[in-house]
């Protein structure tokens, strides 16, 4: 019993593991929701930004978001926690001529 219970837990724990790796790819991967984020796009884009750079190319979405009236979503990140996440066509206008 104390073996099947560990087997569980262990289990329970690759589990959690694989689904915050699911949260984390859906966040950059465009396909499942339409929205990504700053440094999803970037990373599937080419594009370097350092952190400044991407905080305010962040700022400027949100701020054109915000302007046409736009939703935003929210995604996982592992250095802020959680980001928001943009329609593609919106990031698309914004790195237009990046």
């Amino acid at each position: 019993l104390l073996e099947i219970e560990r087997h569980n837990e262990q289990i329970k724990k690759e589990l959690n593991e694989v689904r915050n790796l699911a949260i984390e790819a859906s966040s950059y991967n465009s396909s499942n929701t339409g929205f990504m984020t700053i440094r999803g796009y970037c990373n599937i884009h080419k594009i370097k930004l350092s952190l400044r750079e991407s905080q305010e190319m962040g700022r400027l979405a949100s701020k054109l978001a915000e302007q046409y009236e736009l939703i935003t979503g929210k995604a996982k990140d592992e250095i802020f926690g959680e980001v928001k996440s943009y329609p593609i066509e919106l990031l698309e206008e914004i790195f237009k001529n990046k």
